[in-house]
């Protein structure tokens, strides 16, 4: 085995942006999170007849080539249960094979979603356009707990990179929700601008 090879199997693999429970307006939430190195993503959710495991997979193949991890999860598995996300590092995928480096799996989390008749308690963000720093400082005012996270969009000032994406849109959902309630996200026309707006549309509206 070359010194390449042995070098990318052995890098470590870690989450890098924790997850975030997104509404699709289905029977199906899709949870997003980010990994170090690009690989495979996985939900595993722990129910009572055992857990139960949900890839990253699209086209119905594993998909590998990027370290987001967009998986679809039934909504009525994932509410009121215990999850973690993992990934494991694939540096090289062949045709009938791959190459497989390191795994990274989250301590597990409640996901609560519970459906609610009235008495729903929302958070709502809008225009933070990458201010964090001011959204925080604002909500730190707020002290109830919330069924929901919606963010209306203009989230960032541009998609001219992915980063705006996994650093901002992605970070700010699964901090504010803790990835215990689900996230409401609409687009603003400021994320319809840049070279990478069109990616959006592959993560979030599957």
């Amino acid at each position: 085995m070359n010194i390449l090879l042995m070098s990318a199997i052995m890098k470590k693999q870690r989450i890098s942006v924790p997850p975030a429970v997104f509404e699709t307006g289905t029977e199906d939430y899709i949870v997003i999170f980010e990994s170090e190195l690009k690989g495979s993503g996985y939900v595993r959710v722990q129910t009572e007849s055992g857990d139960k495991i949900y890839y990253d997979s699209p086209a119905g193949i594993i998909a590998t080539h990027d370290t987001v991890h967009v998986v679809k999860v039934p909504k009525n598995v994932l509410r009121g249960n215990y999850y973690s996300v993992g990934s494991q590092h694939v540096p090289f995928k062949y045709d009938y094979s791959a190459i497989k480096g390191g795994c990274a799996e989250t301590a597990p989390v409640r996901f609560k979603g519970e459906e609610k008749e009235d008495g729903i308690k929302l958070l709502l963000i809008t225009d933070i356009h990458e201010r964090e720093a001011l959204m925080r400082k604002s909500l730190a005012f707020f002290k109830e707990d919330y069924d929901m996270v919606v963010m209306l969009g203009d989230i960032t000032s541009n998609f001219m990179k992915k980063e705006k994406f996994t650093k901002n849109i992605l970070s700010d959902a699964a901090e504010l929700s803790g990835g215990t309630v689900p996230v409401v996200y609409t687009r603003g026309n400021h994320e319809t601008r840049g070279e990478y707006a069109s990616q959006l549309l592959q993560y979030l509206y599957q």
